[in-house]
């Protein structure tokens, strides 16, 4: 049976930690092997300095951690029911996004591709061919990229500041940004950033690692988009478990000698939703600027 690590690189201690479950490494030696490099270290040269063998690598079995950024009205009564799920779900179950589009008078068929407002009937079922085109074209890729492209559960493995991030998912579901501009209506995104009830949350939740989207694992050491094709499932894994080496020692690095670290992204897979009880931290922003000493 596989050693259970959950792997949570959302501070700085909790990255070193993880990298010492991993590989069976004491933190302080990772730590030392950082500030000996400075900006040299790679993956590669660090699996050699410390002799760890990939196949141990493998006999483990990763747990990620992410922090998800949402706003609701409901004091999260949807996501006790539902957890954290994904755009096409938000939008069609019992959720106050739903509700709120409905109020709108904003339908959206996922089944039958197409966007009701008011009187009027939008086409989203065309081929998505990339975020090309001007005006209104342009906008309505975006919406279809959105829907069927870009929706599933984004999250961080770590960053300066969640609620910092351009999405503006501080303030909105950035959907409504892409509604807003397709259908000319600012109500749709400002009636909702202005709503006196609306909350935000910061959400710390844990997922097996083969329930993330393999973009997630993109980096120089690990996998990249130009290998992949060619990799059998091992080597896959073990790319991904490269990446988060990488990632871990990144962050590590960064805080070190820049004393700031940048985005990185995890995505969850399209088809799969994060139950409530793999939720285990739920933050207000207050909350969260404390517990992460966020400074604004």
């Amino acid at each position: 049976m596989k050693e259970k690590i959950v792997f949570d690189m959302t501070e700085l201690g909790s990255s070193i930690k993880s990298l010492e479950k991993l590989t069976n490494i004491n933190g302080r030696e990772i730590f030392k092997y950082i500030v000996e490099k400075k900006g040299e270290y790679g993956v590669s040269d660090f699996l050699e300095t410390f002799s760890i063998d990939e196949e141990m690598l493998q006999s483990k079995e990763l747990e990620l951690v992410s922090l998800h950024v949402t706003t609701t009205f409901d004091e999260l009564i949807s996501v006790k029911n539902f957890g954290l799920i994904n755009l096409q779900q938000v939008i069609t179950l019992n959720t106050p996004l739903h509700r709120y589009l409905k109020e709108k008078d904003i339908f959206i068929d996922i089944a039958k591709k197409e966007i009701q407002h008011k009187e009027h009937t939008i086409d989203i079922s065309k081929e998505w061919n990339g975020l090309n085109g001007e005006g209104y074209e342009k906008q309505l890729n975006w919406v279809i990229y959105k829907l069927f492209i870009d929706n599933q559960i984004s999250a961080f493995f770590y960053t300066p500041n969640a609620l910092d991030y351009g999405g503006n998912v501080r303030h909105g579901p950035e959907f409504l940004i892409n509604l807003r501009r397709l259908l000319r209506d600012n109500s749709i995104e400002d009636d909702w950033k202005f709503n006196s009830d609306k909350k935000c949350y910061v959400i710390k939740f844990v997922a097996p690692l083969s329930d993330y989207e393999v973009d997630s694992f993109y980096s120089t050491g690990g996998l990249n988009r130009d290998n992949i094709d060619f990799l059998d499932d091992d080597e896959i894994l073990i790319g991904k478990i490269k990446s988060l080496i990488e990632k871990g020692l990144r962050h590590i690095h960064d805080f070190v000698f820049h004393s700031c670290i940048e985005e990185c992204f995890s995505y969850v897979r399209p088809n799969v939703s994060i139950p409530f009880n793999q939720i285990t931290n739920i933050y207000s922003e207050e909350e969260y600027i404390e517990k992460y000493n966020i400074t604004e």
